[in-house]
């Protein structure tokens, strides 16, 4: 499956952005502009095509965290935009070997799991 890097104009923050006056790194202002960043990609995605999946994430584990993609219908095909958050991990075999089936049964897992602790995120949210 084809792979992007995400357009220029909706580039993702840059981690040495968010230290406050006395120089201590504010870890919740960058996670709240990498939500802003993934949600901006996520809605150029489903302007751009027609497709069911267009604007959905999926994500795969690397290392210490995840790879995640948004997906997009680009130039006719169902593709991946790849998401620079966190440590920008990339899954080079998911990237070659993804199909439509695939990233299907993962939004509908995701969604699944949203659903499921979507009381508990309200909470801790408050």
């Amino acid at each position: 499956m084809q792979t992007y890097r995400v357009p220029e104009e909706l580039a993702p923050p840059k981690f040495g952005d968010f230290r406050d006056a006395a120089g201590r790194y504010d870890f919740k202002a960058h996670e709240v502009a990498e939500a802003e960043y993934t949600g901006r990609v996520s809605e150029w995605a489903k302007k751009c095509g027609a497709h069911a999946l267009d604007g959905e994430i999926v994500r795969t584990p690397q290392g210490d965290g995840y790879a995640e993609y948004v997906v997009a219908k680009i130039n006719g095909k169902v593709s991946l935009i790849h998401l620079e958050t966190g440590d920008a991990w990339r899954d080079d075999r998911f990237e070659r070997l993804a199909t439509v089936a695939e990233l299907k049964r993962m939004v509908a897992q995701r969604q699944r799991m949203e659903a499921l602790f979507a009381s508990r995120s309200a909470v801790t949210a408050a």
